[in-house]
């Protein structure tokens, strides 16, 4: 699909996901038969709405609703994230019941949104962990990810790399190692793999390259 990369080798079946790329207009988005996107207002939270159909409307017409994460056991919802470096994590189950995407930057990720989602489907929709898969979309890797030595007090000393005298944090590493302690199985985790900073084969946005305002938006339904 032109202007947004999809992920066919991760979600199958009822799923519908993917990452706009760089100057891709929204209304790319495949949204027939599907209301939404439902996005929030991003604050680097660990707030998660769950959105149905007795809510919808309310999320549709009130554009700043705060949060960082959303998911669905409804289908014909399409939910979205803005991102320019910050990790989108897209989460289904394995009978593909649920749908769900969080916003994660630093501050996300150390207040453990991404471990909050993995409680809320289970409260609210009795899921374990063991039944959920997550992947991570393009984001910021290790490769470009220069650091302060403060953040090594925010997370202690796992993840960093010393080159150079620069230090750089593995966001990827330290997500997927907080989700297996979770109980999610390694084998359900995944990665695009691609880097928004440096990667060669696809134009992505980027706060740290200069990217102040524009931001791509990584989406995830299912079909009825």
């Amino acid at each position: 699909m032109s202007g947004i990369l999809t992920y066919p080798d991760f979600f199958t079946g009822n799923i519908i996901s993917g990452t706009t790329l760089r100057g891709t207009d929204f209304s790319l988005i495949p949204g027939e038969g599907f209301a939404g996107p439902v996005v929030l207002n991003q604050v680097h939270s660990d707030r998660i709405h769950y959105i149905d159909p007795f809510n919808i409307k309310k999320y549709l017409e009130e554009p700043f609703i705060e949060g960082d994460g959303l998911f669905t056991a409804y289908s014909g919802l399409l939910l979205a994230v803005r991102t320019a470096d910050c990790v989108p994590l897209f989460y289904t189950d394995s009978q593909a019941g649920i749908a769900g995407i969080v916003h994660a930057g630093w501050r996300g990720i150390k207040k453990g949104i991404h471990l909050k989602m993995i409680d809320e489907i289970k409260n609210k929709l009795f899921i374990v962990a063991g039944d959920i898969f997550v992947m991570l979309g393009p984001h910021i890797r290790k490769c470009c990810y220069e650091v302060g030595k403060d953040m090594i007090k925010e997370f202690g000393n796992d993840n960093f790399e010393n080159r150079d005298g620069r230090l750089y944090f593995g966001l990827e590493a330290r997500i997927t190692a907080d989700l297996i302690k979770k109980g999610v199985p390694a084998g359900n985790i995944s990665s695009a793999g691609k880097c928004t900073m440096c990667s060669a084969d696809l134009r992505f946005y980027s706060y740290r390259s200069g990217d102040r305002e524009e931001r791509m938006l990584s989406f995830i339904g299912m079909n009825s």
